[in-house]
């Protein structure tokens, strides 16, 4: 990868932590991609996407779903 390429910047949401490092394994092989941070909920989810400003962000939609329906 160049030097002036743009690395795809990832954030990885999801309450399982094995299915967070395993997916980061995979994403990591490919130089393009940069991992650039974690979130097992949807509320810290939400912190790191708004601090980190990535391009793309995986997360496991059911989950969050079931956090909302469980909110007061």
């Amino acid at each position: 990868m160049l030097e002036s390429e743009t690395r795809i910047r990832v954030v990885i949401v999801d309450d399982h932590a094995l299915l967070r490092e395993g997916t980061r394994q995979i994403l990591q092989q490919d130089p393009s991609i940069q991992v650039v941070g974690e979130a097992s909920r949807g509320d810290d989810a939400i912190k790191l996407v708004a601090e980190l400003r990535p391009d793309v962000v995986l997360l496991d939609l059911r989950q969050v779903l079931r956090e909302l329906r469980d909110l007061p």
